[in-house]
């Protein structure tokens, strides 16, 4: 399954995504108008089909550990 919260006014990850087992992609980038993540939770190591992880764009996004263990883990994320 891929999500798409671009653009949608987020400032954190929805709660819904833990819920989702087969997550492969989730895109979260700010088109410049609208999102402002700031911060991955570490919950997101819990998403173990998770390919792709799309947070360009959020200028205010601290890089934590947690984005680094994911990427280790083979998802890509894109900063």
């Amino acid at each position: 399954m891929r999500l798409n919260f671009n653009g949608k006014g987020l400032s954190e990850t929805p709660e819904v995504v833990f819920e989702i087992d087969n997550l492969i992609e989730l895109s979260m980038y700010n088109n410049k108008i609208n999102n402002d993540i700031q911060e991955i939770p570490s919950s997101v190591m819990d998403l173990e089909c998770l390919e792709k992880l799309d947070l360009r764009w959020n200028k205010n996004l601290k890089f934590t550990q947690c984005l680094d263990d994911i990427e280790k883990k083979g998802c890509v994320v894109y900063k």
